[in-house]
């Protein structure tokens, strides 16, 4: 329509938004063609009034002009169209709207979405498709992938048996932000996905939606032979917090990727007391990693049910444990402990030895307590003070004996493989001078453990080199 046409409309008038907003309320005669001329006009304020009220519109009157307004550069423009659009439910601007998944501007992305879920259909669910298969699109916004995912279920189910790998894994990231149970049974088919990061979206969504068969999914989950699964569902696992979790979590003690025994230690905390009993039974197994990780995590916990078993694995053969132990005993705030601790002062092995002098500390601050008691020592440590000769072994059997290997140690100090003696010594000491457990007593648990575990492995490369350049 011409501008004559409008000025004959408002009697010579400019047009305003209060005239626009007005004509379209009240159906004036002419504000059909008043609308829609509306939508070319220069002024920005106007135009974007006049977006917002094309949906008064039939949407095959307007159905042209606005998907001419998606080719604007103008991005409130643009986000103003494809709102009007998804609300009319214009199928045919669906080519347009995901031709917009190329433009860089994050809120048009974020209206992409939405438009396509308002417009719904199948066209619509094959358009959330195409949205789909743009990598990470699911972290670019969790209202808006939340908002897509509650009134997408079924084409986001669907999607998970699309035969391209980022459709399918980011259709499981928005399920599981849509928080709908219905997209349980899905997700835990999705767990046998060849794809490992389609498998890791399903477990996590499995996580955020809970429930006793999201359960079941997680735990065989923990199973899975990609290391990144196993640690996204221990987690997950913590999360929901469901005790039934707490044996299968124990079991990844031996794991041999430390990163998922570290996050079974973060999952049965987080689970809390209902862990205890089977971490007690756990510190009767053979299995010495099995022990040590038992005693860390009960370390964190500070259950005042765990003194006597405590007391007993500070005699074990292994100086992990009993290091674990010691802390333990100082977190419980059991005087009792105090003549045990004392014992474990002379226990030849110093990170023991510290451990229980923290745990004096923590517990008799003044000292006064502990001149009251004896140390008390059920093993005289003979086999560490004093070790018997050994016969000569070959290099295999050595660093079986310590689980490290002369190149694993060689990565462990970050040396070159013609380090020499003086290297290694000076590499050890730097790294203890940031690991050691006098230096990182302050640090909050989980740092502190991670720390503590990463000079014991130090102590152990150290031992392996030194023998091995001595030899």
């Amino acid at each position: 329509m011409s501008p004559l046409g409008i000025g004959r409309l408002l009697k010579g008038r400019s047009l305003t938004v209060e005239d626009l907003r007005s004509k379209v309320k009240n159906q004036d005669d002419g504000w059909e063609k008043i609308l829609l001329s509306s939508l070319n006009q220069r002024d920005q304020e106007l135009r974007l009034e006049a977006i917002r009220l094309s949906k008064h519109l039939p949407p095959e009157d307007v159905a042209d002009s606005l998907m001419g307004l998606l080719r604007e550069q103008d991005v409130d423009v643009v986000v103003a169209t494809l709102s009007a659009i998804g609300d009319l439910r214009i199928e045919s601007a669906l080519s347009a709207v995901t031709g917009l998944l190329g433009r860089h501007e994050q809120q048009i992305k974020q209206e992409v979405a939405r438009c396509l879920t308002r417009i719904g259909g199948t066209k619509g669910a094959a358009a959330i498709r195409e949205l789909l298969d743009t990598p990470r699109l699911p972290q670019s916004s969790e209202a808006t992938i939340r908002d897509l995912g509650v009134t997408a279920i079924p084409s986001l189910m669907s999607a998970l048996m699309d035969g391209r790998r980022w459709v399918r894994q980011n259709a499981a990231v928005l399920l599981g932000l849509a928080a709908d149970k219905r997209a349980v049974p899905s997700l835990m088919v999705a767990l046998n996905d060849n794809d490992a990061g389609v498998r890791v979206a399903a477990v996590e969504s499995l996580g955020r939606l809970g429930g006793k068969d999201a359960v079941a999914g997680l735990m065989a989950a923990l199973e899975d032979d990609d290391e990144r699964v196993r640690i996204q569902a221990a987690q997950a696992l913590g999360k929901v917090g469901d005790e039934i979790a707490v044996v299968p979590l124990i079991a990844l003690f031996t794991d041999s990727v430390r990163k998922v025994r570290d996050q079974s230690v973060k999952a049965l905390v987080d689970i809390g007391e209902p862990s205890v009993p089977a971490l007690v039974r756990g510190l009767n197994e053979n299995d010495v990693r099995m022990r040590e990780y038992c005693a860390r995590t009960l370390s964190v916990l500070k259950s005042p049910s765990t003194f006597q078993p405590l007391i007993d694995i500070l005699e074990d053969n292994d100086w992990s444990v009993r290091r674990y132990a010691a802390e333990a005993l100082g977190k419980l705030n059991n005087t009792d402990a105090i003549p045990y601790l004392l014992g474990a002062l002379e226990d030849p092995i110093d990170f023991v030895r510290e451990r229980a002098q923290q745990g004096l500390d923590t517990l008799d601050p003044t000292g006064e307590l502990r001149r009251r008691y004896k140390p008390v020592r059920r093993k005289k440590w003979t086999k560490y003070e004093k070790a018997p000769p050994r016969t000569k072994v070959s290099e295999k059997q050595e660093v079986g004996a310590m689980d490290m290997d002369v190149a694993e140690a060689y990565t462990v100090l970050g040396l070159g493989l013609d380090a020499d003696r003086g290297t290694v010594r000076n590499s050890w000491r730097q790294l203890m001078r940031k690991y050691h457990p006098d230096v990182v007593r302050n640090l909050p648990d989980e740092e502190r453990l991670n720390a503590e575990e990463e000079a014991k492995r130090v102590n152990i490369a150290y031992e392996v080199l030194m023998k091995e350049l001595r030899e």
